[in-house]
């Protein structure tokens, strides 16, 4: 069977897609954060990163209290392997925060996204189908820590053409335009990032 390849002009897209997010001012001070979010951002988050149909709306003041509250903290910063997010999803869907009861993985690995991006990437429908149509990995959603373990591998089988494409003149280039260090390229978050929207294009996203 055939799989998809990842292109240069697929690579650059996906610089691009994250530097977009880098220099956006929505998630400038985000990435990594320590400070609470607050409501408004919350409830901005939630409808661009396609997860609001998964919370229900009475909730979602009980939602981004959990979210900044020091223990769901605490256990992203401690977690090794990505367990601390399906935890976190169950504990969601048990509350019944979620639309019948279902495990809010893509929401939390969002969540955490912004709180660890040197160790998290986000993971929803597009993510796991690119990972798919790339490597065959053929993973159930229901534990974050197969999809973060699938995704390692995946970034470092493709570690030498992805930094290439992050230390790019060109890269360096428009990172500066668009008001994003050029170190932030070099970052294990920002090249992490790339390989995720890589997949979410291998997906169906954004073609």
């Amino acid at each position: 069977m055939a799989y998809s390849q990842i292109t240069q002009r697929l690579l650059a897209l996906s610089v691009v897609d994250a530097l977009r997010i880098w220099t956006d001012d929505r998630y400038r001070r985000c990435l990594p954060t320590k400070r609470a979010f607050d409501a408004t951002w919350f409830d901005d988050f939630l409808r661009t990163w396609g997860v609001a149909r998964t919370v229900r709306k009475e909730k979602q003041s009980r939602l981004l209290a959990y979210f900044n509250g020091r223990r769901f903290r605490d256990s992203i910063t401690q977690d090794k392997d990505g367990t601390a997010i399906t935890a976190a999803a169950k504990e969601l869907a048990s509350k019944g925060w979620t639309h019948r009861h279902r495990i809010p993985l893509s929401l939390v690995s969002k969540i955490a996204f912004f709180l660890r991006p040197e160790r998290y990437v986000p993971l929803d429908g597009f993510s796991l189908r690119g990972l798919r149509n790339l490597s065959g990995a053929r993973l159930a959603s229901r534990r974050y820590e197969h999809y973060l373990n699938a995704f390692n591998r995946v970034f470092d089988d493709n570690r030498v053409p992805i930094r290439t494409a992050t230390t790019s003149d060109w890269a360096t280039a428009l990172a500066g335009e668009m008001g994003c260090r050029p170190t932030v390229l070099r970052s294990p978050a920002f090249r992490h990032k790339v390989l995720d929207n890589v997949l979410m294009r291998l997906g169906g996203r954004g073609r």
